[in-house]
Order: C-alpha cells, then structure tokens, then sequence
C-alpha cells in the first residue's frame, strides 16, 4: 500500500513593506497545487502545480499603503486534501485611529456637543462605533457621532437627574491584517445643575478610611494628582505570593502610585482590570471615585484606591519629571506621610555591589516557567553617609533588572516610590507574629526607571575591607561621607 506523505515548510510569512520573495518548500511523494484564494494585483506564483518534493516562489511588490494579506490554498489532487498559506506584508502606513485624549467630560443642564480631537487615516464609515452606559438604568443619552476636520463629535440629551452619568465609547475598526482594533473614549456627563462632583483633597480622602477596613466609596468624590510611576518598568507595586510555589503576575500590570500635586501624600492606585490602566508617568489626572474602595493599612500608614476604571478619568494631562516637586531626603527622615510619594535618597550607596538587581536564580521566578514562581522581587540593601540602611525591591519582570549592564556603583542619589511590603523569604519563623513575618524595615524604595539609581563611580574610594577608614579612623567602617 502507497504511503502518502504531503507537507510544507511554512503556512505563514510576514515580510517588509519592500518587494521582495519568499520560497516554499514542499515534501511529498503525490501530485498537488497551489493558488490564491482571491485574485490580488501585488503577489504572484513562479508556478502552480507540482509533483513530488518542490518548491514555490512567491514574489511581492513595493506596499507604499496599509498592511495587507493574501492568502494561498494548497491541493492535493490524489486525496482533495487542502492546506492554508498566508502571505503578510507590512506596510509603508498603518491605518490609525487616534484620539486626543482618553477621557472628557460635558454639561448636563441641556443638550450639547462633546469634541475632541481625532487623527485618522481610513474613513470614518470603516469604523464601527459602540456605546456602553455605566448604569444599566441609564436611558441612551448618547445621541449622535460624526467625524469632519479632525474632530469628533459626540451629541448628548441633557442629564435631568442629580447625578452624573458616565459612558465609554469604543471605536473599533479593521488593522490592514484584518485585526481587530479599537480607540475608547470615556465621557462622563455633569448633573442638570452642571456639577460634577465633590473635590477632595489627599488629606480628606484619606480621612474617610477606617484603618484595617476596606471602605466603599458611595459618593461622588472627585481627586487629582500626579502619576509618579510607570508600569512599563513592571516596578510598580507587588504582585501576591498566594503560595509557596505559586505568584500572581497581573498585580503589577494594574498598580500605579498617585501623588498629590505638592507631594506631600500619595495613593496605591489598583484597577480594576489590566485594560483599565492607561495611565502614564507624570500625568496629571482628576478621577470621579464613585464605587471604588479605600483601603488603609497601619505601620506604617498607608492608603490606597481599588477597582479604578479608566472611565473613572475626567482629565488626564501628560506631564513631565519637572513637573514633580523636589523632595530629597537622607533614609533617617523619612516618615509615613512619604508613603507612595516619589522621593530621592541622597548620599547612597548599595552595600554589597555584586551582581544584578535581582541576583539569584532566576529558574526559581517567573522567567523560570509556570511552575516556578517561587519568588516575584527581590530585596537589595542600600545605606547613606549616616549608617541608616534600607532596601529597594526590584520584580523579577523588571525588564532592566539584569540586562547585560554593570550594576551602578560608587555612591550618589536614588529615587523612587516609598512603599512597606512584607518580604517572607528574608524574614520567617514559626514562632514570630503575623505583623513581623516578613517585615525587613519600616520603608522600601522601588525605582521605576534604570537612571532612578544615579550613582557614580569614585575612582579613589578605599575598598570597604581595607583597613582604617580615613575619614574617621574606623576600621571597617568606610561609609559614602569618608572619602580622601
């Protein structure tokens, strides 16, 4: 009996927007073809049909416009078997919808027109608009969209309640490979009096939190401030050790630190889904809080913000590291209200400069597998001019934690998010306290960028084993202060 064989090298190409070709190799002992599925202008076939082991070539031309795809289906003509090739070429543009901001807001005391900003490249008639109202009560106050001259409109009935309302628009539309993708816009609506809410200052929110609870916000409270971390460093916050061997890696993906404009107090902001947070550094951001959670902790003091939504955003405007206030520091000064603000440590310097930020197998962690999650951070210790000492904490998904560059050393400043989170591999014990598993000081700093660390070299330091300090006659005890 004939053992039928039939194969291929490869169902699918990606190639650039330049012309070009690709070849196809065949494996088989039977006869067979190979033809597009719809007639395209742009690609073409060296040849057809084929008999035994062969190959194609499929060659393209130049694509000055969108992506785009072809697709080619193989035949074998003994069985009737068929078998799928695409063909996917990049191209010179990307077809793009982009608005100029994610959030906005509008009166409520009579009918109006919301715009905003929109840059595309396609028609408008290709995008596929959807509206999702908040409250399942609402009635469809979203009336109208157009798009003319770069803006978009969006025409809303008047709000005759006391409340505001809020709605999230998707623009959904094709990429040039047939993706699905989308723009959102979140519209919130004032009341009929065109109010929108209560504005609160860090101090007072903070005040509505009952220690040790977790509250829910009920009321339409209203509150500003800065975003001082950057979930692209994967640094910010903590992912949850629900096991010995097992982490949650999605925390990260929904924390952000949120400081008040004078620095002074900060938030742990947690969203409510990875999608929800859109929010980057130094944006300057007013969030309506109905039907989030305050949370606060004790010793140290610490507050936070759960289940945020991004159509929980009124105003979001990018800002940048200058637009932080200044607010430098030696460890020993630190204290609670620092908690979740960005701070820069001066006179520092890392104890023990071996290694990575994160040095220790890292079989153990989320880069060893699914089944090795041992471990999501690591803690190293830092210690300034005065002999106070403290440790960063660096995740293991921190993409610069071990990127081929020299740990920085010698001594200078540091900067990051002032945070208290429990490190049980450091400290455990049957018969410690629930409060003081893990406890390894009273603060730790996570840096939310490489350039955070800004130490320097000091080509003339004495090693820290070498004998008598020279500053102070000390034996082993050479500190960033005591230096010839």
């Amino acid at each position: 009996q004939k053992v039928r064989e039939y194969g291929m090298s490869s169902d699918e190409f990606t190639v650039s927007y330049e012309a070009g070709e690709v070849k196809l190799e065949f494996y088989s002992n039977m006869a067979y073809s190979i033809a597009f599925t719809d007639e395209v202008d742009w690609a073409r076939l060296d040849k057809s049909t084929f008999a035994g082991d062969d190959s194609v070539t499929i060659s393209y031309d130049e694509n000055v416009g969108f992506p785009r795809i072809a697709y080619l289906v193989t035949t074998v003509h003994e069985t009737g078997a068929t078998d799928t090739v695409s063909l996917r070429q990049r191209g010179f543009l990307d077809r793009m919808v982009k608005l100029g901001t994610v959030s906005s807001s509008v009166k409520g005391s009579s009918a109006a027109s919301l715009q905003v900003d929109m840059e595309t490249n396609i028609d408008f008639s290709e995008v596929t608009p959807v509206i999702k109202y908040t409250s399942e009560t609402d009635s469809e106050w979203v009336k109208g969209l157009s798009y003319a001259d770069g803006k978009l409109t969006v025409d809303v009935d008047a709000n005759p309640t006391e409340q505001p309302r809020t709605a999230t628009l998707t623009l959904n539309y094709l990429s040039g490979w047939d993706e699905p993708m989308r723009q959102r816009l979140f519209i919130t609506q004032m009341t009929k009096d065109d109010k929108m809410g209560e504005t609160l200052t860090f101090e007072q929110l903070r005040s509505k939190a009952t220690v040790g609870a977790t509250t829910p916000v009920d009321e339409y409270y209203i509150i500003s401030g800065r975003i001082v971390s950057d979930r692209n460093s994967m640094n910010a916050g903590e992912n949850t050790q629900l096991s010995i061997t097992s982490v949650d890696h999605t925390v990260v993906k929904k924390t952000q630190y949120l400081q008040s404009e004078d620095g002074r107090y900060g938030f742990r902001i947690q969203t409510a889904t990875e999608d929800d947070n859109v929010f980057d550094r130094y944006d300057n951001v007013t969030l309506l809080i109905k039907g989030t959670k305050l949370q606060y902790e004790d010793n140290p003091d610490r507050f936070a913000i759960l289940d945020v939504t991004a159509s929980m955003i009124l105003d979001r405007v990018p800002g940048t590291r200058a637009d932080l206030p200044v607010k430098e520091k030696t460890i020993s000064q630190l204290t609670d209200e620092d908690m979740y603000t960005f701070v820069t440590l001066k006179d520092c310097e890392f104890a023990v400069r071996k290694g990575s930020l994160t040095p220790f197998h890292e079989g153990y962690s989320l880069s060893g597998g699914p089944n090795n999650t041992y471990i999501s951070k690591y803690p190293r210790l830092i210690r300034d001019k005065e002999g106070e000492s403290m440790f960063i904490y660096t995740n293991i998904a921190c993409p610069y934690r071990r990127d081929g560059r020299k740990l920085p050393y010698g001594s200078g400043k540091i900067a990051g998010v002032v945070v208290f989170e429990y490190f049980t591999h450091f400290v455990y014990g049957d018969g410690a306290s629930p409060d003081e598993m893990g406890r390894i000081g009273r603060y730790q700093l996570r840096h939310q960028c490489r350039e955070d660390i800004m130490f320097s070299k000091l080509a003339d330091r004495v090693p820290l084993h070498q004998g008598v300090c020279p500053g102070c006659g000390n034996r082993n005890q050479i500190l960033v202060s005591h230096l010839r």
